[in-house]
């Protein structure tokens, strides 16, 4: 009979009512499928990812060969800030005539 007991507890959290918690992490889509959150698609996260511009982290047991990989979701949406700001910078600015 196994009776483990964990070593930890996870304590519940208030949350206001109608409150929308943001996940941490998410995981890659499939391949092919695109990011609930921002609608990319799963090569172009990789590509974030290896250009250093998104963080991500690796769940891979040692000597496994596949794990998963796990996106920092405020290193994405910082970085779509930015790309968002930059953008608008750049734009010239709207004249409207009359």
């Amino acid at each position: 009979m196994n009776t483990h007991i964990p070593a930890y507890t996870i304590a519940p959290i208030a949350v206001p009512t109608g409150a929308v918690l943001q996940p941490e992490f998410i995981r890659l889509p499939k391949s092919g499928g695109q990011c609930p959150l921002t609608g990319l698609r799963r090569s172009q996260l990789y590509i974030l990812i290896n250009e250093g511009k998104v963080r991500s982290i690796s769940l891979r047991k040692r000597g496994h060969l596949r794990g998963t990989r796990l996106i920092v979701v405020d290193s994405l949406r910082g970085y779509l800030h930015g790309l968002e700001a930059e953008q608008a910078q750049a734009r010239p600015p709207v004249v409207k005539e009359g």
